[in-house]
């Protein structure tokens, strides 16, 4: 189970990539971080969701594609 403090958000482009952001609490660090790009679509992204346990993503393009990301461990399912 993740940590219950985590927090993220992911952005759609038309440049066929997405990326995962997480926002730190750490006041040590920057407070947004990309932790992850996503680029393994041909077209566009248009949709992303993330699954009720927060360790998990999914991404849809307009490829006809989806592809599933865990966000913890910054890799492509």
């Amino acid at each position: 189970m993740p940590d219950e403090s985590l927090l993220a958000f992911a952005t759609c482009s038309t440049d066929n990539t997405g990326s995962l952001f997480i926002l730190n609490n750490d006041k040590t660090v920057e407070p947004i971080t990309e932790r992850y790009r996503i680029q393994n679509h041909t077209k566009a992204l248009t949709s992303v969701s993330f699954h009720p346990l927060r360790e998990y993503a999914l991404f849809g393009s307009l490829d006809g594609t989806w592809s599933y990301h865990n966000i913890l461990r910054v890799s492509f399912l």
